[in-house]
């Protein structure tokens, strides 16, 4: 605990007089000393709010706009489901209205990631799923007045037809646009492309994100 206040001390004094485009998050993906992912212990989560806590109140310590910037908050291992999301609660904060949670979904997992099974599809059952996931983003976190940012979403499409990679982008940011929750592709997943090459080598996956955000705003 020390050693992480002590670490934000030091960013957000370096930073305290940045414009608001510049946003802290809390950690990344922290998990239990076993690193069990999804969800844990009811201990673990409450010590990721802790932390979250921790973090809040040292950077608005700092001053400068740190006092009023947008903070994002990361659930028990970023994880958009279960108990790690039901036990994820706002710290205090001396501003209102600035802080906003963060978890990653790479779902279905079986088509995501190579496994002993791998879904190389994007089905009606994947869509299903993806969806019950936003919606319960919505249920327990949205709808509660704690706004959301999807950090991280994809599928390692080297190993699958970019077009079932796209339908997997379209449904993310088809469900996700309904409840105002921003959602950033991981792109390194998808392609392996060194991120300094400043270009699109997916373009399906390009045009589905874009199509999908562009048809829920006429909406």
């Amino acid at each position: 605990k020390e050693r992480y206040i002590k670490l934000w001390e030091q960013i957000a004094n370096e930073f305290k007089d940045y414009g608001q485009p510049l946003i802290f998050e809390s950690f990344n993906e922290m998990l239990d000393k076993n690193s069990t992912w999804n969800s844990s212990t009811s201990e673990a989560h409450q010590t990721i709010n802790k932390y979250n806590a921790d973090f809040v109140a040292t950077v608005r310590k700092t001053g400068g706009k740190n006092a009023y910037r947008n903070l994002i908050l990361n659930t028990y291992a970023a994880s958009a489901t279960g108990s790690a999301i039901t036990d994820f609660k706002l710290p205090d904060d001396t501003v209102e209205g600035h802080l906003m949670a963060e978890v990653h979904s790479y779902a279905p997992y079986r088509f995501a990631f190579e496994t002993d099974s791998p879904q190389t599809t994007f089905d009606a059952a994947c869509e299903a799923e993806v969806k019950g996931i936003i919606d319960g983003l919505n249920t327990n976190l949205v709808s509660k007045g704690i706004p959301v940012v999807l950090g991280e979403y994809g599928t390692d499409s080297q190993k699958r037809a970019e077009s079932e990679a796209a339908k997997q982008a379209k449904c993310y940011v088809s469900n996700a646009t309904k409840y105002n929750i921003p959602c950033f592709y991981w792109m390194a997943l998808s392609d392996g492309e060194d991120r300094a090459n400043l270009k699109w080598t997916k373009p399906k996956i390009k045009d589905a994100v874009l199509q999908a955000y562009e048809s829920n705003k006429k909406e």
